[in-house]
């Protein structure tokens, strides 16, 4: 069987304004990688909002992005990613909602048009155990 989703990193799903929740190892992580210390990373990439951190956007041709998104539709920080961006488009919303996952489908194209809205949850199911695990995850929109 053909999968269902193979990402074509084209930065759609980078656009609009988000709600990247980070958790502090997923912050420190990330600051790793960029080479900078957690305190500059959350000074120039996040933002504090009800307790928690999330990754700014920007402003790109009159549209609020990830400040991680690139030029070309890539991630500068793609090979530490969070979960969130590890996840997509395997949310759980979106694995119990067709009409989601249907809307999404018109946007992303990283999704092969003749898979069924079960063979998604399916594969979704299956992704989510090699990110997860058995572990619950703070964040519960995942």
């Amino acid at each position: 069987m053909a999968k269902v989703f193979v990402c074509k990193m084209c930065g759609e799903c980078c656009k609009g304004e988000g709600g990247i929740r980070v958790t502090l190892p997923e912050i420190e992580t990330m600051a790793r990688y960029l080479k900078i210390n957690k305190e500059e990373f959350i000074k120039n990439y996040c933002k504090y909002q009800n307790g928690h951190y999330y990754i700014r956007e920007k402003e790109v041709n009159g549209e609020k992005v990830c400040v991680f998104l690139q030029e070309n539709g890539g991630c500068a920080v793609h090979p530490c990613k969070p979960l969130p961006c590890k996840l997509w488009p395997y949310w759980r919303g979106i694995l119990n909602s067709e009409l989601d996952w249907r809307a999404l489908k018109t946007f992303c194209k990283g999704f092969n048009p003749n898979a069924s809205f079960a063979e998604f949850v399916e594969e979704g199911k299956k992704v989510r155990q090699v990110l997860l695990g058995n572990k619950k995850d703070e964040r519960e929109y995942l």
